[in-house]
């Protein structure tokens, strides 16, 4: 009734309050056409003081809040009452009800159809208004009146006709629930006495259904014990009835009956979520029934962890099965499988097949020819890991000494990526990492205490050693050699360095024979260093073609020593610095795949090295940026050399491909050791080309060498 009072309230009001509204419209539209005539005429002849007349006689009358008129060919107002709304753009007559005003516009328009102007007035709603709210509460006063009345007719009726005969059939159900057997009067022949006439036929099929229920419950008994599924029975309550099997009772207890399903498998350790979901499914199943068990079934909760009784975690695999009696859906069981030992069995061989995984990628590089390359690199790591025992060994850390530490930690890890050495790539990351740490607290005039920093550090490097330990350790595995593929390939490397030695009195001839030897093949360099920029690439969601000329020029030993991972680290910023999206290289008129070339030349006895790309060059106004005094003395080219310059964005700094500010840095210390120099050319919107070369060559004037 009281939904009833308001709808026909609310639906009155609107009535009313229309009506006031339409007759309000009605009359000032007749009195704005009146004064659209009048100033038509005064307007076209430029009578601008006929207009203002006209216009301040309509404003003076009642509800008129604003009158303004405008001349066809100015948007400046002839009239304006008060400050003057912009002209609008309307090109025809329009009406407006707003909720405290009317607003009508009128187009002023000669006897001969030509349009001189635009008229606009607003008309106040406030009396409107006023008198709808006394008419509302009129309205809402005799609904309110009239609503009263009628229910409380109804609750009379319906209390002495329906409620006490209700009352004595709820009592009746109180005392079927308790196992009492019960019958009410059924004398009366209307609606309520065939409720009671069906009550008291479903007490008696209860009985008798409870017997049956009893008796197939105790041939069941002996069943459910021998099974190996805990078996939990469930009203639509969600509360547990029967804690079935052998199995159910050494899991969960035997007093569980009464406890809710929902809390039992999915205990407070598990998302609240989960349980909420639980929930909502035994809702969904009890209402939709047996019949729609199929589709209810395939949504129910396929599996659980809990908290057994003996105090440890159980993964359990549930299957739902429904309880029907008499075309009805009464209970609904539970099959819980305890799969706990199967999935530890499972995890552990996963492991295994991790570990197989990584095994067989080893494999893979030694059956491409790629062992000396991988074994050499190992070499390589395990040199710059004792240069880092060394400067660590130190009671104090200078900025020089991080820098120094930095470079050679990211040539490891870029080694490492190299070649998928996942365990060292990690390692090396999170030393990385803390160096980076120690970098920015010291420039911020808060870096730890010295020995608390050097304890921090060295217990990452001695991580990094156990890392390439476990890389020489699945080296040795999965080679078939054993333990001499860390010092033999093809021939013995001990003999090479043996015989390097031997002939440094030798001839000419011999020293340059040796060399050639110990030389390797460009190519060679490059076999893990292709694929893993096309990774790179894809986890930036670049496109790029990396093209190799030179694959058979002989590299300098020391040179091949150290080439891979300073090849690895320029392809790595070509990637993440330089080459564009293919939306960006689209956009600027390039092929949406970037172009990277890796070149090697003869240079007499020595080789010249560069890498190119077709990007978008280096970031200036980022390096410039950089605001030290030490930077701002140097070239643009040359800034890109300094430690901790970076001009790697967010996602790339995410990726973890570079953002560490210490590549290039890296590249030029390690060349300089081997006498050697790098020089770079960069130009906006085409691409950067680095070019290595000894620095007894030609052009050293002009390259950035140390």
């Amino acid at each position: 009734m009281a939904v009833v009072a308001v709808a026909v309230s609310v639906g009155l009001s609107r009535i009313a309050k229309q009506r006031l509204i339409e007759a309000k419209l009605h009359g000032a539209e007749m009195v704005v056409d009146n004064m659209a005539l009048a100033l038509a005429p005064a307007l076209d002849f430029g009578d601008s003081a006929t207009v203002a007349e006209y216009a301040e006689r309509f404003s003076a009358t009642r509800d008129v809040s604003q009158v303004v008129v405008w001349n066809q060919l100015s948007s400046q107002p002839v009239f304006a009452k008060h400050a003057a709304p912009p002209m609008p753009a309307a090109s025809s007559n329009e009406s407006r009800i707003e909720r405290s005003q009317i607003v009508l516009t009128r187009l002023l328009k000669t006897p001969m159809g030509g349009q001189v102007g635009r008229v606009e007035a607003h008309f106040s709603l406030t009396p409107e208004n006023r008198s709808f709210r006394q008419l509302r509460a009129k309205i809402v006063l005799l609904t309110a009146v009239l609503a009263i009345v009628v229910a409380a007719t109804i609750i009379v009726i319906a209390r002495f006709s329906i409620v006490l005969r209700l009352k004595q059939l709820l009592a009746a159900m109180v005392q079927l629930r308790n196992g009492q057997t019960v019958a009410v009067d059924a004398s009366a022949l209307d609606e309520i006495g065939e409720l009671v006439l069906g009550f008291n036929e479903m007490a008696n099929a209860i009985r008798d259904r409870e017997s049956k229920l009893s008796i197939e419950r105790d041939n069941s008994h002996q069943l459910l014990d021998n099974m190996r599924q805990a078996i939990l029975v469930v009203d639509h309550e969600g509360r547990i009835t029967d804690v079935r099997s052998r199995q159910a009772a050494q899991l969960f207890g035997k007093d569980k009956q009464g406890h809710s399903i929902a809390e039992l498998l999915c205990d407070d350790a598990r998302p609240a979520i989960e349980r909420q979901a639980f929930v909502e499914w035994l809702d969904t199943a009890f209402s939709l029934g047996h019949r729609n068990w199929p589709q209810v079934s395939n949504l129910a909760p396929s599996e659980a962890i809990v908290s057994g009784i003996d105090g440890q975690e159980h993964i359990l695999t549930l299957d739902v099965r429904p309880i029907v009696l008499e075309d009805r859906l009464i209970r609904i069981m539970f099959l819980c499988t305890d799969v706990t030992a199967q999935r530890a069995l499972e995890q552990t061989v996963q492991k295994r097949d991790v570990e197989h995984d990584r095994q067989m990628r080893v494999m893979r590089a030694l059956v491409a020819g790629n062992g000396q390359q991988l074994v050499a690199t190992l070499r390589n790591v395990e040199d710059r890991l004792t240069a880092c025992r060394k400067v660590l060994e130190t009671s104090s850390l200078t900025s020089s000494d991080v820098n120094e530490v930095f470079e050679y930690v990211h040539s490891i890890k870029g080694d490492a990526s190299a070649f998928e050495l996942e365990s060292l790539v990690q390692a090396s990351a999170v030393m990385e990492a803390e160096l980076s740490n120690y970098r920015i607290e010291a420039q911020h005039a808060a870096a730890p205490e010295p020995a608390e920093a050097l304890q921090t550090l060295r217990e990452a490097l001695t991580r990094v050693w156990d890392a390439l330990e476990g890389v020489r350790a699945m080296l040795v595995t999965a080679s078939p050699l054993g333990a001499d593929i860390l010092d033999q390939v093809t021939v013995r490397l001990s003999d090479l360095v043996a015989l390097d030695q031997a002939c440094t009195l030798g001839s000419p001839d011999i020293r340059e024979l040796v060399n050639r030897v110990m030389a390797r093949r460009f190519g060679e360099l490059l076999l893990m260093l292709v694929p893993a920029g096309q990774r790179w690439a894809q986890r930036l969601s670049k496109e790029i073609a990396l093209e190799v000329e030179g694959r058979n020029v002989l590299v300098p030993r020391e040179l091949a020593r150290v080439l891979p991972a300073i090849l690895a680290q320029l392809v790595r910023n070509a990637v993440s610095h330089g080459i564009e999206t293919p939306g960006e290289r689209q956009s600027v008129g390039k092929p949406t795949t970037g172009l990277i070339q890796l070149i090697c030349l003869e240079r007499g006895r020595d080789v010249e090295v560069r890498v190119v790309d077709d990007g978008r060059g280096l970031d200036e106004d980022r390096l410039q940026a950089f605001t030290t005094i030490e930077a701002r003395q140097l070239s643009t080219a040359e800034t890109a050399f300094l430690p901790g310059m970076s001009t790697a964005d967010d996602a790339t700094t995410r990726s973890g491909i570079a953002g560490c500010g210490v590549g290039l840095g890296a590249v030029r210390s390690e060349l300089a050791r081997l006498d050697y120099c790098v020089d770079l050319k960069s130009v906006p919107g085409k691409g950067v080309d680095v070019r290595l070369f000894h620095r007894s060559a030609a052009g050293v004037e002009r390259s950035v060498c140390l």
